[in-house]
């Protein structure tokens, strides 16, 4: 019996069934998060490695909508832009897997943190082969969780640039620091600085009427006008846009 040679097509699509991915919040993005993004495409080897944004929005952790987030990254990160997925099904780590099982791919590595590889290992591979409200992928040899590396939030340079911390930064409108975080060769620093400034000092606003509760909206930026400022054509300041 002779063994059947292969074609070029046939070892592309063998490459092709691995890939290699990262998700997590980028809210925002910074010059950390290049260094998890360069550890995945070292760990694909050449093949196929995609970046998947999540979708979380709220003023606390997550000021910036999925859209404008993605618009940034792929800026912020151009050897990466095309890597960098806008598909909004992708909600959770597990819509990702999911799709890629759908998709055809037979070996997934996800790439995480060095203080959260256990903890995704664990739930990965938990219900892998396990249908459920996540939905349903079954990998011969399980999802594969790899280290992107230790990350100290309190060190100097890139392992130090947490989101958390750019988030206060922008909180407290420090450009000086905030700065410190982004990539060099950025040059839509200011641009995200006040995007995620403006987000950040968003407010619920409560209508109330005789002691009661009467309606609201949440999540405007806005400049309140009190009964005698908008006579003196003063306005108080809330941290934002403003509002006739």
């Amino acid at each position: 019996m002779t063994n059947q040679v292969k074609s070029f097509s046939d070892y592309l699509k063998e490459d092709t069934n691995a890939i290699t991915f990262a998700f997590g919040r980028f809210n925002p993005p910074t010059s950390g998060h290049e260094k998890l993004m360069n550890a995945v495409k070292k760990l694909a080897r050449g093949g196929t490695y995609r970046i998947y944004p999540s979708q979380s929005q709220d003023a606390k952790k997550n000021p910036l909508d999925f859209k404008l987030k993605v618009k940034f990254m792929r800026k912020m990160f151009p050897k990466h832009a095309r890597n960098i997925m806008a598909d909004k099904g992708m909600r959770t780590a597990f819509d990702v897997i999911v799709a890629l099982y759908d998709q055809g791919y037979t070996e997934v590595t996800f790439v995480a943190g060095e203080d959260r590889v256990i903890e995704f290992d664990k739930l990965f591979n938990k219900y892998n082969g396990v249908k459920g409200r996540h939905g349903f992928y079954q990998f011969e040899n399980g999802v594969k969780v790899v280290s992107a590396g230790e990350r100290d939030p309190d060190a100097e340079g890139a392992v130090g640039m947490s989101a958390s911390k750019l988030r206060a930064a922008a909180s407290e409108n420090n450009l000086k620091l905030f700065a410190k975080g982004m990539p060099k060769g950025f040059k839509e620093i200011e641009s995200l600085f006040i995007s995620l400034y403006q987000m950040k000092q968003a407010h619920s606003l409560e209508c109330w009427q005789n002691n009661h509760l009467v309606g609201g909206i949440y999540g405007l930026a806005c400049l309140l006008y009190t009964s005698d400022a908008a006579d003196e054509e003063d306005s108080v300041d809330l941290g934002g846009r403003r509002i006739i």
